[in-house]
């Protein structure tokens, strides 16, 4: 093999292998259904299961960001705790060892009997099923994956005959720094320090690298990889945040203690880790497994004791956003599912709640008029909160009426039902209205009926707002009251738009139309909560 066929087969070999793992981790994070969080729920109850989950994880999805997308997406969805799901984020590291040690492994006739079945499959057109396309797209991974590793090791077999090859390790024997630099670097761009290893160790098995270099080369890929983590989290905030901190905490601990220990074996000439791994084996490749694994092993196990002191820390350097806060209910909880009464006076409160941030969704605040881009996208992330605290309510009643058998309470639990189906419509609509009324605000010729229109709703909703409060009848007699004529007062204005067509553009004309009828929608939704109040009272 020339020295450019080599290049290209080690440079072909590392790109396969990258799409590997990038095909895998994102294509079992979309398979991560409702089967499979029901799964991890039931098994995050107990520490040692969790862990067990988190090792398994690591192992099947080759990458701690996976789990840690998967775990993330159930604590947003209330679904979990963050201090459940912990150990399974943790212990997902020491699952990735699985990868290290397969590539040791002579597996090319399994690399080409599963590329052949996953091309039988595509030839099939099974990618486009929505049941099986991620199930093959992460079987392709698996096989590109390794047929990268492969490629990488035939290539790499012959360097160690090559003249400035043999110089170059020379020199690095007493540059033990620098090649903990590479590993840095390479777990900088590759984001991973599991790929890093795989790459040391295949090295490493034809004779490139010794032990020392080894394992200064796996440890600064740890410190490397919590780098390029503590990089990515300047886009995240609140749990998701959290989460990537105790990786963070976890890589780096792991890896500066595993540096420490190499320094004081050799310096006080004290047996340690190094000892250890020459103990376990005697294969130099395998030898850089274990030591992997012992990294990995030791992050857990620290992050693990010290859990409830890096969880506060972690809290404290990222706490929940006003979005992840809004979307847990604040009065629901699982157990007062067994006292109907009780638990329908806790819904009446989280209903409440919900009816009461209403008129935050309307602009009605000068500094969010003058900047409505920032605004408005704060005010989607909260719309999204408040809806799917709408959903839980209504899964918390949909079982609640499963398991009584009184009349009058189902009667109470279908009344609720009812309104909330209500809330939700008002959240939507009252949102969509938002959209349509900021372009009229910042027009001058309708900016004043964009204000009408938005003083109005406020004011209907607080009146609602007061009587869903006090429960008295003639509160909710006098809403109905203020508000029986609103439609008509919306088609006067409409009229006397149409009747001035000439001043006004088309798309103009189609936008005033659409916020006024869908004013009159949102006060008859609001009509219709207020007379299921009025027979809530009755009965």
């Amino acid at each position: 093999m020339t020295s450019f066929a080599m290049i290209a087969t080690l440079f072909g070999g590392l790109g396969i292998f990258f799409i590997g793992i990038k095909m895998i981790s994102s294509h079992l994070s979309q398979m991560a259904g409702r089967g499979l969080r029901m799964g991890v729920l039931r098994l995050v109850d107990n520490r040692w299961s969790a862990s067990l989950l988190g090792v398994i994880f690591g192992a099947v999805t080759q990458s701690t960001n996976a789990v840690t997308f998967i775990v993330t997406s159930m604590v947003t969805a209330n679904l979990v705790q963050v201090r459940a799901v912990m150990p399974v984020v943790i212990w997902a590291n020491l699952g990735t060892g699985a990868l290290v040690f397969l590539s040791t492994l002579n597996i090319r006739p399994f690399i080409l009997s599963l590329l052949g079945l996953i091309g039988i499959a595509y030839f099939l057109n099974v990618e486009k099923s929505p049941r099986y396309r991620h199930t093959a797209a992460a079987l392709l991974g698996v096989a590109l994956l390794f047929l990268g590793l492969d490629l990488v090791k035939e290539a790499a077999s012959p360097m160690q005959e090559m003249a400035f090859v043999g110089r170059l390790l020379e020199s690095a024997q007493e540059q033990y720094w620098l090649v903990f630099f590479l590993g840095l670097a390479l777990a900088l761009i590759a984001q991973s320090s599991a790929t890093v290893t795989v790459v040391t160790v295949l090295m490493s098995k034809v004779g490139l690298l010794n032990l020392d270099l080894t394992l200064m080369m796996i440890y600064g890929a740890g410190i490397g990889s919590a780098a390029s983590l503590a990089y990515m989290t300047l886009t995240l905030s609140g749990l998701s945040r959290q989460l990537a901190y105790l990786q963070i905490f976890q890589k780096a601990g792991s890896a500066v203690i595993m540096v420490a220990l190499l320094a004081i074996e050799r310096g006080f000439d004290i047996p340690l880790v190094e000892s250890l791994i020459r103990l376990i084996s005697s294969d130099t490749s395998l030898q850089g497994c274990w030591a992997y694994v012992l990294m990995q092993l030791l992050g857990c196990v620290l992050v693990s004791s010290l859990s409830k002191t890096l969880y506060g820390i972690a809290v404290s350097l990222a706490p929940a956003t006003i979005a992840e806060s809004r979307a847990k209910p604040y009065f629901l909880y699982p157990q007062a599912i067994d006292d109907p009464e009780t638990a329908l006076d806790l819904v009446a409160k989280e209903q409440l709640r919900q009816f009461a941030y209403l008129n935050g969704y309307l602009a009605t605040d000068d500094a969010a008029l003058s900047d409505p881009s920032p605004s408005r996208l704060t005010q989607k992330s909260l719309h999204d909160a408040n809806l799917k605290v709408t959903a839980e309510i209504d899964e918390f009643l949909a079982e609640l009426l499963n398991r009584v058998t009184d009349r009058d309470v189902m009667d109470r639990i279908l009344n609720f039902r009812a309104r909330n189906r209500l809330l939700a419509d008002l959240q939507q609509s009252i949102h969509e209205l938002d959209a349509l009324l900021r372009p009229l605000l910042e027009r001058d010729s309708v900016a004043s009926l964009g204000r009408s229109i938005i003083e109005s709703l406020d004011f209907i909703l607080l009146a609602l707002l007061d009587a869903v409060k006090t429960g008295e009848r003639q509160d909710a007699d006098l809403f109905m009251q203020m508000t029986a004529d609103n439609s008509g007062v919306m088609e006067h204005v409409r009229q006397d738009f149409l009747a001035r067509g000439s001043e006004f553009s088309p798309q103009l004309h189609e936008l005033l139309f659409s916020a006024t009828s869908l004013f009159e929608r949102i006060n008859w939704l609001l009509r219709q909560y207020c007379g299921l109040l009025s027979v809530s009272r009755v009965e």
